[in-house]
């Protein structure tokens, strides 16, 4: 177990990400009336000492002070004051679970909480509708600073459902520059995209691959995955490719998708160069329209063709 600290936050480092454990707290070296109060108001807390307001949260019920929750959260504080009577004492949250509520209580008392990845999503979504920004922020720093290969796509799509708009951006970013690494990842999120999705990421400038033909490769690894729903996208999706591919090789490796022979002519264009187009000619029999298509183009461009 590694123990890492820096400005913001202490963590401990398990083999497994989903046991990764984060802590988040003051500077360690201030210690002050605050946090004293703090202490004194957790303890009160713990043993129902004063306190007004019972929370019901799935099968629990959860004492609370109506003051510490008004204080740190606009919600709540809108929720004891003006939704409710002053002297209402029972109170049913739903949408929350109550792990997520417990940990968020832990951290209305004390300012620090320890979250694995899992719980860190989860207490993003409660924190955010609770109008708890500090905490909100925090969460979506530390889904920023764990991003990786196997995650990437899942918090793509986390971030982009929930409107968290910077932490699905540095996501998508993510996945632009690191596209190969999340189509070979052994988690396979990468089959889950939608074809929307897929496309969003093939036609963006930032998207780094070492060669044109891994987007290529990568449209038929994600149509193969579920053939009969999702070869209706093979065109959409291929043409949103690049270029820079073998024409031959590929047209041989779609010419058994009825979609693709609807759309010869875009494919030829996308992917064809002059030096392939004798070859089009001469071997792919599949596609008869194609064939008179590149016979066409290089009569147009007779003189380019003598000179390549």
């Amino acid at each position: 177990m590694e123990h890492v600290e820096d400005m913001e936050y202490v963590w401990e480092m398990d083999a497994e990400e989903d046991h990764e454990v984060f802590l988040l707290c003051p500077s360690l070296e201030r210690k002050t009336g605050e946090d004293t109060l703090r202490i004194v108001l957790n303890e009160m807390r713990s043993s129902a000492t004063l306190c007004d307001a019972v929370l019901s949260v799935e099968d629990e019920k959860l004492s609370v002070h109506k003051n510490v929750f008004s204080a740190i959260s606009p919600y709540y504080r809108a929720l004891f004051t003006r939704w409710s009577s002053l002297d209402q004492t029972e109170y049913t949250v739903n949408g929350i679970s109550s792990k997520s509520m417990e940990l968020l209580i832990h951290y209305m008392y004390t300012q620090d909480i320890q979250v694995n990845i899992t719980e860190a999503k989860a207490l993003l979504v409660t924190a955010d509708y609770l109008l708890i920004q500090d905490l909100s922020y925090d969460c979506q720093d530390f889904l920023k600073s764990h991003i990786n290969r196997e995650n990437c796509l899942e918090i793509w799509k986390f971030a982009d459902i929930h409107s968290f708009h910077k932490l699905r951006d540095e996501a998508h970013m993510y996945v632009l520059h690191h596209f190969e690494a999340c189509v070979q990842s052994p988690c396979n999120r990468f089959f889950e995209l939608t074809a929307e999705e897929l496309c969003d990421i093939l036609e963006k400038d930032e998207l780094n691959i070492t060669h044109e033909k891994t987007a290529f490769e990568a449209v038929i690894k994600w149509i193969k995955h579920e053939p009969s729903v999702r070869t209706q996208h093979i065109t959409a999706l291929l043409l949103k490719t690049k270029g820079g591919v073998n024409v031959a090789d590929c047209l041989n490796t779609v010419a058994g998708y009825e979609h693709c022979h609807h759309n010869q002519q875009e494919l030829f264009t996308r992917w064809s160069s002059l030096d392939q187009m004798e070859y089009t000619i001469t071997h792919i029999h599949s596609f008869h329209k194609l064939q008179d298509e590149a016979y066409m183009y290089m009569l147009r461009n007779f003189g380019a063709c003598v000179m390549s």
